[in-house]
C-alpha cells in the first residue's frame, strides 16, 4: 500500500471536504464570536443604518458641520446591521449580529478553502497543512469570529481570490460576486483596496486568460466608485471635506499619518503586536515569495509575483506610518492580516512543487513557528512591552493543562504513527507536520469552548481536558487515515454541481447585503442632508459644538492607549502635547 490509493468515500469527494470544513469552522467561529476591535462604534454605525438617522451616533463631539463626529469607517456597521434589519423584531441588536457574521465566516472558510485546495494541485497533505498554517500560523482565523472590519474584509478579499483563480469563462453571476465583494473591502477598510485591484490583475496574467474578462473589470470599477462616493460623503460628514478622511489629523508639531515618520521596524518585530514576532510564519511566507518571483523564469507569474509583493509592502508602509501604529487591543498586527490570505496560499504552491529537501525544511519551519503562535492565539488579546513578557506569556500557555494535555497526546500519537508507518508507506514529513498541527487546531478550539461555556469544577476541569486529549488524538488518526488512502485529486475532473449551488447562494447573499447597503445608505444621505439644510438644525448646531467641543481631540485619538508603552517617549509625548495644544485651541 501507498499514499496515494484507495477510493474515494463521499466525504472524502473534494468538494463534500471543502464545503463540511467551511460549515464545521462556521460553527465553531459563530460559537466562539467576540466583540472585535471598535465594535461599539460600528455597532452605532449599524443604528444609524437601520434607522437612518445619524444621531444614532453617540458622540461627545460634533463635526465641523454639526452632526456626531465618528473617526471610524460606517461599512463595517452597516454590514452587521443587515442583521438587525432583517431580525430585529425578535432578538435583540447583539445576537442579529451574528446572522451576517456567520455569513461572513462561512464565505471565508469555503473560499479559503477552495483557494489553499488549487494551490496544493490536488496534494491533499499541502492542503490540509494550508488550511492548519491559516489558523495557527496568522490571526485570520482569530478575526473571522470577531464582529470587526478585519472579517468583512478577510471574506471580501478570500471570495475574490477563489474566484479570480477558479474561472475558466466569467459569467454575470461570477463578475457580479467579484464586484460586489471588492466595493465591500473598500468601504470595510480602504487601505486593503490594493489587494482587490491585485485580485483583478490575476486572470489577465494568467496563461490562459477567462473569456468575458471585461465584465468583470467593468462591474468592478462601478462598484468602486460606488464604494468611492460612499467614503467621500462620511468624509465630508466628518471632516467638511470629501477628500479628508478623519483618521487625519494634526498640526505642525504632529501628525497622525507621517510617512516620514514611520514604526517599521515595530509594526514587524516588536512584541506589542508585530506581525513577524507574533506570527513568524510570515516571515517563511514571504521569504518564499520573494525568492520564487526572483527564480522564476515565467514573465506572467513574476509579474504577479512583484505585483503582490509590492502591495504587501504597500500595507505595511500605511500602517507603519499610522501614529497609533499597534492598533489598540488587538491579536497580533491586525492591520495586515488580509496579507495572510495571500501569502498562505502562495507559499503552499511554492513547496508544493520545490524540491523535497527545500520543501520539508520550509514545512518543519513552518510547523514550529505555527505552534509558536498558537500559544500566543491561547491567550488572543493580550499587551507584552518586552520580549521577557511574551515568553512568560507562552510558558503560562504551557502550564495550562486545557492546552497542554490535547497538545502533548496529539503530539505523541503523531510520532508514533510516524515511527510505525515510515518504513513501510514512505510517508514525505508533510504527513506529520499536518497532523501535529490539526492535533494543536483542536485543542486550542475545545479549550477554547470549554473557556466559552465556563466549566467552573474541578471535576469538569478533569472532564474536559480528558475529553481533549480524545479529541485531538482522534483527530491525528483521522487526518493520518485520510492523508494514506486519499489519491491525488485531479482538479479537471471534479463535480460541479455542489460548488456551483453554493457559489449561486454566495453571489444571493453578496446581493441581498448589496442592495441594503445601497438603500440605507442613500437614506441615511437623505435624511442626514435634510437636516443640514433645516435652518433651525443650523441655527442650533453652533450651540451644540460649543456645548460637546472640549474633548474633540480625546475622541478622535483615544491618548490612553499611549500610556505605559516603553521605547516610544518622543512620540508618546508629541501625542500628549497635541491633546493639550488642542485643549487649550477649543477653549
Amino acid at each position: 500500500m501507498r499514499i496515494g490509493t484507495g477510493n474515494l468515500s463521499a466525504f472524502e469527494r473534494p468538494h463534500a471536504r471543502q464545503l463540511a470544513f467551511a460549515i464545521f469552522a462556521t460553527i465553531v467561529a459563530n460559537v466562539m464570536s467576540v466583540p472585535g476591535p471598535d465594535f461599539l462604534h460600528y455597532f452605532q454605525w449599524g443604528r444609524a443604518a437601520v434607522g437612518g438617522d445619524i444621531f444614532e451616533i453617540r458622540s461627545s463631539t460634533l463635526s465641523p458641520i454639526g452632526i456626531p463626529l465618528s473617526q471610524w469607517s460606517h461599512g463595517p456597521g452597516f454590514f452587521f446591521g443587515f442583521g438587525e434589519w432583517i431580525a430585529g423584531r425578535w432578538l435583540d441588536p447583539i445576537a442579529c449580529m451574528r446572522i451576517p457574521l456567520a455569513a461572513l465566516q462561512f464565505i471565508f472558510y469555503w473560499s479559503a478553502a477552495g483557494i489553499i485546495r488549487i494551490a496544493a494541485r490536488g496534494n491533499l497533505s499541502y492542503y490540509i497543512f494550508g488550511l492548519n498554517l491559516l489558523i495557527l500560523g496568522t490571526n485570520a482565523a482569530y478575526y473571522t469570529k470577531c464582529v470587526a472590519s478585519e472579517t468583512i474584509a478577510l471574506s471580501s478579499l478570500s471570495v475574490m481570490l477563489y474566484f479570480v483563480i477558479s474561472r475558466s469563462a466569467w459569467r454575470l453571476l461570477d463578475s457580479a460576486v467579484v464586484a460586489a465583494a471588492f466595493g465591500f473591502l473598500i468601504i470595510a477598510r480602504v487601505q486593503v483596496a490594493p489587494y482587490g485591484i491585485v485580485c483583478l490583475l490575476i486572470p489577465r496574467l494568467r496563461d490562459n486568460p477567462p473569456a468575458n474578462y471585461r465584465l468583470v473589470c467593468a462591474l468592478s470599477a462601478v462598484a468602486g466608485v460606488w464604494a468611492a462616493v460612499q467614503i467621500g460623503i462620511v468624509n465630508y460628514w466628518m471632516t467638511g471635506i470629501p477628500w479628508r478622511s478623519p483618521y487625519i489629523f494634526g498640526d505642525e508639531f504632529f501628525q497622525s499619518v507621517s510617512l516620514t515618520n514611520t514604526h517599521l521596524w515595530a509594526i514587524l518585530f516588536h512584541p506589542l503586536h508585530g506581525w513577524f514576532a507574533t506570527h513568524p510564519f510570515i516571515m517563511i511566507g514571504l521569504a518564499s515569495m520573494i525568492f520564487f518571483t526572483a527564480r522564476t523564469r515565467n514573465a506572467r507569474a513574476r509579474v504577479l509575483g512583484i505585483a503582490t509583493i509590492v502591495t504587501i509592502g504597500l500595507n505595511i508602509a500605511v500602517n507603519a506610518s499610522w501614529y497609533c501604529w499597534w492598533l489598540g487591543d488587538s491579536f497580533g498586527m491586525r492591520g495586515l492580516v488580509c496579507g495572510s490570505l495571500i501569502i498562505v496560499p502562495a507559499f503552499i504552491y511554492i513547496i508544493s512543487r520545490a524540491e523535497r529537501a527545500p520543501a520539508a525544511i520550509s514545512v518543519v519551519a513552518s510547523t514550529i513557528c505555527c505552534a509558536w503562535s498558537c500559544l500566543l492565539m491561547w491567550r488572543e488579546i493580550a499587551s507584552p512591552f518586552r520580549w521577557a513578557d511574551l515568553i512568560h506569556l507562552q510558558s503560562s500557555v504551557l502550564a495550562d493543562p486545557l492546552f497542554s494535555i490535547p497538545a502533548i497526546g496529539g503530539i505523541l500519537t503523531v510520532a508514533a504513527l510516524w515511527i510505525r508507518d515510515r518504513a513501510k508507506f514512505g510517508i514525505p514529513i508533510v504527513v506529520p507536520c499536518c497532523e501535529v498541527l490539526s492535533a494543536l487546531t483542536i485543542g486550542y478550539i475545545f479549550g477554547n469552548l470549554t473557556k466559552t461555556f465556563a466549566l467552573q469544577t474541578p471535576l469538569a476541569a478533569y472532564g474536559a481536558e480528558a475529553c481533549g486529549l480524545v479529541l485531538a488524538i482522534a483527530a491525528a488518526l483521522f487526518i493520518h487515515r485520510i492523508q494514506l488512502r486519499a489519491p491525488r485529486e485531479n482538479l479537471n475532473i471534479h463535480p460541479h454541481a455542489g460548488r456551483r449551488a453554493i457559489e449561486r447562494v454566495v453571489g444571493a447573499a453578496a446581493a441581498a447585503m448589496f442592495l441594503f447597503i445601497t438603500f440605507a445608505f442613500a437614506r441615511l444621505a437623505l435624511n442626514t442632508f435634510s437636516k443640514l439644510s433645516d435652518p433651525y438644525f443650523a441655527a442650533s448646531r453652533i450651540n451644540n459644538i460649543s456645548k460637546n467641543g472640549a474633548v474633540s481631540i480625546d475622541e478622535i485619538t483615544g491618548g490612553g492607549e499611549f500610556v505605559g508603552i516603553p521605547g516610544f517617549d518622543a512620540d508618546t509625548r508629541q501625542v500628549r502635547e497635541f491633546i493639550l495644544r488642542e485643549r487649550e485651541r477649543i477653549k
